[in-house]
């Protein structure tokens, strides 16, 4: 048995103060169908297996593809709804794990219940982002992920918060902690376009966002912002009118009040929306 799966034991201690031990999810997913992945990355082989986390993480430059046409979408939930478990399951010398995802999609909206339809029956890949920074991949080869439960619900008061409670579950030898490359599954065919975040600027009660979008040889037609107040479900578009492909492009927002904004920057390439990771700032 030990010349097919060594052991690699290691001595596990606590981690260092203020490192990978926040608690909680990302509150933004990659999600897409199983169907769409084109190439799966390998995990470690089991002879080459030299501690603990060479157990679940993927091979460092091995990639999730999607297939031509194909690429994985975002799915923004409500802060502190998330949570990531991995449960043993089955019989000793048989034990696997059972892996949830659980998840509140914030409002009671058409596009939240064509969702829940579209993938109903659907066999998912769904890429969960741990505060700690590491990503977890849900699905393989062989399965995809599935929804354990969901529910869609307005709420009976006004002050009800309204939305769908999601839980999605795999089973899986282990968990899957993704190394690959993220940005290029979220645009098509790994398109060379690319939309970069940067500085933003503060002044009052007016912020001023950038970002730079660079065509290469795809074709860019729209690039602006969108932003909201933390803990708001709604945000706002800020359009940028024109731009110039490689060259920064800023839009100013402002009537701002204090508190603390999240915003992102988004182009559309080739007809399909691409985004950059969320950002904060900080009206004082």
């Amino acid at each position: 048995m030990s010349n097919i799966c060594p052991d690699s034991f290691e001595d596990l201690v606590r981690p260092e103060s203020c490192q990978k031990t926040v608690g909680g999810m990302v509150t933004e997913f990659l999600y897409g169908l199983k169907d769409d992945v084109a190439n799966w990355p390998e995990k470690v082989a089991a002879a080459l297996r030299t501690g603990l986390s060479a157990y679940v993480e993927t091979v460092a430059g091995s990639n999730l593809v999607m297939a031509s046409g194909k690429r994985l979408f975002r799915l923004q939930v409500k802060k502190g709804s998330a949570e990531l478990k991995y449960a043993l399951q089955g019989e000793s010398g048989a034990r696997s794990f059972r892996a949830t995802l659980e998840c509140n999609i914030p409002g009671f909206r058409a596009a939240i219940l064509g969702f829940l339809a579209a993938t109903a029956n659907k066999e998912l890949v769904i890429l969960a982002k741990t505060r700690s920074g590491e990503w977890h991949l849900l699905g393989n080869a062989d399965e995809g992920v599935e929804y354990d439960t969901a529910e869609a619900m307005t709420g009976k008061a006004g002050t009800d918060p309204s939305g769908a409670n999601v839980t999605f579950a795999i089973d899986t030898d282990a968990a899957t902690v993704y190394n690959g490359d993220i940005d290029s599954l979220k645009t098509v065919d790994g398109t060379a376009a690319t939309i970069v975040i940067g500085t933003e600027t503060i002044s009052g009660t007016s912020a001023t966002l950038k970002a730079t979008a660079t065509a290469n040889d795809s074709t860019i037609s729209k690039v602006g912002f969108r932003y909201k107040a933390e803990g708001s479900t709604d945000w706002t578009n800020a359009n940028v009118s024109s731009f110039t492909s490689g060259t920064e492009f800023s839009k100013t927002v402002t009537s701002l009040t204090a508190g603390d904004y999240l915003y992102y920057a988004y182009m559309v390439v080739d007809g399909h929306e691409v985004y950059t990771e969320t950002y904060a700032f900080t009206i004082a």
